[in-house]
């Protein structure tokens, strides 16, 4: 809109007629050209008759949708807890230890699960809870698996299906998301952007029901006007998180209580040592990949932007469940006890024993080296990542500025546990446990052990 439309139209009425015209014009032309650049990953979507993908992709919400509440107020603190909780993501690393928190507090958990039978959503929940030391048979009557698809219309449901479901839960928590840094935004329109426009569609149905966003700490430069360039390393998911967090302001403005959660990098329990199941993330590749080389890199920062998942999921859920008067606030996070990367680093080498800290220029050469000659090793799963930073830049691979948001957690408001050695020697445990396991696999499968194992020659 151009600066001078305050002075063409003499009303808010004027202003008004004009608007809904050009907003008229646009949907006609988005009915009759089909967007460009369209993928096979959302043709599904696109052929709906659910959803405006023209209007998705700019992160618009249907305008159909309509909350019970007369207010855009937070939900009183007097209403009670939910008493059953939708969690997308269950079998995902921050989504399976949301699932436990709220199963161990005794809410009810409906997990949507993307599987082809009920048996086998409920076996892939349980084998990722089992994974990660989360799993008690206790909570057998508190879970109801959900088949379904974020990324589809109606979350995958029949719209009978849909209904029930939205009459079963009192709260969503939509944890599902596809995470990489490296993608273009295309990839991440169904798993990011579309799934939150369904989880407020499910928001719209039935009874009233409060939704919790997980969010990253990548939408902050949006916010503070710093738009995000396409070729900017994070553009693609940092930009979809940022359309889904638009639909649900928008949401609000119709009168949905809901919280979101810009989460910073996530970094394994600080009471098991457990990491992400597929291997983990960069930070986590970074550090058992410098265990593995024998060396770590001087890094000029510290560990402010990184924060453990048990604590992380343990206060999202304590907000949802019993801080309930802070519900309809947005929340970063921030690590104000993280000690240098460099006394992290320090620490890690006293335990396991026979690594160094040498400078990043000497680092990264020998990283990329090992991962070369490592194709399966977690440094060879970031070194296209490596190889475009200097040493001026690495400690902002991980390192992120002051929180942008009003509401902050870790400092004062719950705050961040303490990196301390018993941390940092369940985290080393963790990570050699899981190199030994890879090792026994690779063993197992090789041509030579199933051979000797068989009594046969091998060519």
């Amino acid at each position: 809109l151009s600066a001078n439309i305050a002075f063409i139209y003499p009303n808010l009425k004027e202003l008004s007629r004009s608007l809904l015209s050009q907003l008229e014009d646009i949907q006609e032309k988005s009915v009759s050209t089909p967007p460009e650049n369209s993928s096979p990953a959302t043709t599904t979507a696109q052929s709906s008759p659910y959803l405006d993908m023209t209007a998705i992709r700019q992160g618009c919400l249907d305008p159909s949708f309509t909350f019970n509440s007369a207010t855009a107020e937070p939900v009183s603190p007097v209403a009670p807890r939910p008493k059953s909780v939708l969690v997308t993501g269950a079998t995902g690393f921050v989504g399976a230890f949301i699932v436990y928190e709220l199963l161990s507090q005794g809410a009810g958990v409906h997990c949507l699960v993307r599987a082809t039978c009920v048996e086998e959503a409920q076996r892939r929940l349980v084998e990722t809870l089992e994974f990660y030391d989360l799993w008690d048979s206790s909570y057998v009557p508190l879970v109801k698996v959900v088949v379904g698809d974020m990324a589809q219309p109606l979350l995958g449901q029949s719209p009978d299906g849909f209904a029930d479901l939205a009459d079963q839960v009192d709260a969503i928590c939509h944890s599902g998301a596809l995470v990489d840094w490296m993608r273009p935004l295309e990839d991440y329109v169904g798993p990011n952007i579309v799934s939150t426009h369904e989880i407020l569609r499910l928001a719209s149905t039935g009874q009233r029901k409060a939704v919790h966003l997980v969010s990253t700490i990548s939408t902050l430069p949006r916010h503070m006007g710093c738009m995000l360039a396409p070729d900017d390393r994070e553009y693609g998911y940092g930009t979809s998180k940022y359309l889904a967090e638009r639909m649900l302001a928008a949401a609000r403005w119709r009168g949905v209580c809901a919280s979101v959660y810009r989460l910073p990098f996530v970094t394994a329990s600080s009471s098991t040592g457990h990491f992400r199941r597929d291997q983990g993330d960069f930070l986590h590749n970074l550090i058992a990949g410098s265990l593995e080389l024998g060396s770590f890199p001087s890094l000029d920062g510290d560990l402010s932007a990184v924060l453990p998942i048990d604590y992380i999921s343990r206060t999202i859920v304590s907000i949802m469940i019993h801080d309930i008067h802070r519900i309809g606030q947005d929340f970063d996070f921030v690590n104000t006890r993280a000690p240098r990367f460099n006394d992290f680093f320090k620490a890690m080498i006293a335990i396991d024993g026979g690594q160094e800290i040498v400078p990043f220029q000497t680092w990264q050469a020998r990283a990329l080296k090992y991962a070369a000659a490592h194709p399966t090793s977690p440094l060879a799963r970031i070194a296209s990542i490596l190889d475009g930073y200097a040493s001026e830049t690495a400690a902002s691979m991980i390192q992120g500025g002051m929180p942008f948001g009003e509401h902050v957690l870790g400092d004062n408001d719950y705050p961040a546990p303490l990196i301390n050695e018993q941390t940092v020697r369940r985290y080393v445990k963790r990570i050699k446990s899981s190199r030994k396991e890879q090792s026994d696999v690779l063993a197992a499968s090789s041509p030579i052990s199933d051979c000797a194992q068989a009594g046969g020659v091998c060519r």
